[in-house]
């Protein structure tokens, strides 16, 4: 997403740098520009302070006629004189402005030309007010002379009038290098970063719906679709709704979208959102409500136009929030600054959106979009903190597993060398034969498991048959006079993982050696059953039991961890006096 974004960045500032306007003239043109009459006005019906406006009878365009009429809401017929001293050798001839608001129909000398939406219902336009107007004509219009053009002109968008350069006729073969940059800053951009923000909300939808991320996440996702309509307004891209209803609905969503930034960078930067930040976040949800209670264009204006002042500090208090507390994110430290920076293009740029509002022209019109830009790149900050933390994890099993193999090397050197030299000792000794043997076997079989855990640390171990397994357990740690230990033993193989393998002999050997050294048991019952999904693992005695509190207190407790590892089911049954069973069951899964 980052890179898309990004790519209108220079984009934007090189197309924003063009004057829109013709420069070398190497080819047939007649500008426009100038001095303009108005020649009849209508205003809407519902727009009642729009009949005590004053309407100027001369204006100047290309420029915002809000300046001059900020309350009039309704139909204009703007008209110019201009004079051709002689008639183009031309087919076509093609009338181009850079902008029109809202919709529109031209005349040249009196004959229709061409027009955008005057067709349609006027309660259900599209927002064209950014579309550059191309309507092309036989130069059989055109006499030598003085000539007429007219604009019947519907007013109901902030902008007004004939609003961005260039304004001219021009030779149409020639028309493509006028009007790239007006496509290009008008159209591109904002549908581009529109289905941006649509398809990167639709992911994250899915990513938060299935993975269940954090709160925060959800307040991003609430930035990116609230500011949607926003953006969607300022594409010719039409809603289902009265067009008053679209407009109120994107400028709540423009307030919305920064209030739920701001609410996202809390979360994702301040230690702890007290009531207070939830006091400021609130009074801007309200704001942004209030939009839908404004009943006419004129209100609309007028509320928008004195909220706006609240956006831009919204935009500078998440800037705020970025530099006072990114510095104490360990995911950040070394990028928030440069967060920082980016994200304050966007109240830098807003503020210069709000003074071409008030009539100051000081910069592109569509200097709002580098704003939204630098918006919806810092609201880019999960991924880098998604990374950050993907490469920390990385990092720490690294770390852990060569902290498994420093412990290993050490079990397996030191433990191991002292056990192999108290082997030695016993082999030396003069004890009897017997005595010698059966110490040297639990050595071993301690010996055999100390290298199965450095082996398994290691991640070395190799699987083997359980079966054989607990036979030579048996076998090694039992007198061969000792018929305590009664074995029923399947031999066929089993399905169980090397891990799952591991966690079942460390249950046979707890409850075993268990039974043999507490107990006082005069029998032990090991029985080991494998049939195709089902493993059985069962260690029964005659002794002495326990009760359940024992069996917290005990190690036996830690079994039914293993058990779970093993991903079976263990049941420990036992009372005092009646003996005791401890049993692991584990049926085999679809992916066994």
């Amino acid at each position: 997403m980052n890179k898309n974004i990004c790519f209108y960045f220079p984009l934007l500032l090189l197309t924003a740098s063009l004057p829109l306007e013709a420069k070398a003239i190497k080819y047939w043109q007649v500008d426009l520009s100038g001095k303009w009459e108005i020649i009849q006005r209508e205003c809407l019906p519902t727009e009642q302070i729009c009949n005590t406006t004053e309407i100027p009878r001369i204006v100047w365009q290309p420029k915002n006629l809000r300046e001059k009429m900020r309350h009039f809401f309704g139909s204009l017929t703007l008209q110019h004189t201009f004079q051709i001293q002689q008639i183009p050798a031309l087919e076509n001839v093609t009338f181009f402005a850079g902008a029109m608001a809202s919709t529109d129909r031209v005349y040249v000398n009196g004959k229709l030309i061409g027009g955008f939406g005057q067709k349609s219902d006027k309660r259900f336009l599209a927002p064209l007010w950014m579309v550059p107007r191309q309507y092309t004509f036989s130069s059989n219009l055109l006499k030598r002379g003085e000539n007429t053009i007219k604009v019947v002109l519907n007013l109901w968008d902030e902008p007004a009038g004939i609003h961005i350069r260039p304004l001219l006729l021009v030779d149409t073969q020639q028309i493509g290098r006028i009007s790239l940059g007006n496509y290009i800053q008008q159209l591109f951009i904002p549908i581009a970063i529109f289905f941006n923000l649509l398809i990167i909300s639709l992911l994250l939808s899915v990513v938060f719906i299935f993975k269940l991320h954090s709160r925060k996440i959800g307040y991003f996702l609430l930035a990116l679709f609230t500011g949607g309509p926003y953006v969607l307004s300022m594409t010719p891209i039409p809603l289902p709704l009265p067009y008053l209803m679209q407009k109120q609905l994107a400028l709540f969503s423009g307030l919305f979208g920064v209030i739920m930034s701001v609410l996202y960078f809390l979360h994702t930067f301040k230690p702890k959102v007290t009531l207070l930040d939830y006091s400021i976040v609130g009074i801007g949800i309200a704001a942004a409500v209030a939009h839908f209670f404004m009943p006419d264009y004129y209100h609309l204006y007028w509320y928008s136009l004195w909220i706006h002042p609240m956006v831009i500090l919204y935009l500078a208090l998440g800037d705020f929030i970025i530099f006072r507390y990114g510095k104490n994110m360990v995911a950040f430290e070394k990028s928030y600054k440069a967060i920082g920076w980016l994200y304050m293009l966007a109240p830098f740029f807003d503020a210069i959106d709000y003074w071409n509002r008030l009539g100051y022209s000081i910069g592109s019109p569509f200097s709002h979009l580098v704003a939204i830009i630098a918006v919806v790149v810092v609201l880019a900050i999960p991924f880098r903190e998604a990374a950050y933390f993907r490469d920390l994890s990385a990092k720490i099993k690294i770390d852990r597993y060569g902290d498994m193999v420093r412990i290993a090397r050490d079990l397996h050197d030191v433990i191991g060398s002292d056990v192999t030299a108290f082997m030695q000792m016993i082999r030396n000794s003069t004890l009897p034969t017997t005595v010698l043997s059966k110490f040297e076997n639990n050595l071993q079989i301690i010996l055999d498991n100390l290298r199965e855990i450095v082996y398994t640390l290691q991640g070395n171990a190799q699987h083997t048959d359980l079966a054989l397994r607990f036979r030579d357990y048996i076998y090694r740690f039992a007198d061969p006079e000792d018929q305590r230990i009664e074995m029923d033993i399947s031999s066929a193989p089993d399905f169980l993982s090397l891990r799952e393998s591991t966690e079942v002999y460390r249950i046979f050997l707890e409850a075993v050696s268990n039974s043999m050294r507490y107990s006082d048991a005069s029998k032990i019952k090991v029985s080991w059953r494998v049939k195709p999904n089902t493993v059985f693992l069962a260690i029964s005695d005659n002794g002495i039991g326990f009760s359940e509190k024992e069996i917290i207190q005990s190690g036996l407790n830690h079994l039914r961890i293993r058990a779970k590892t093993a991903g079976g089911h263990l049941r420990i049954s036992s009372n005092p006096n009646q003996g005791s069973l401890i049993a692991f069951f584990k049926k085999k899964k679809q992916r066994d």
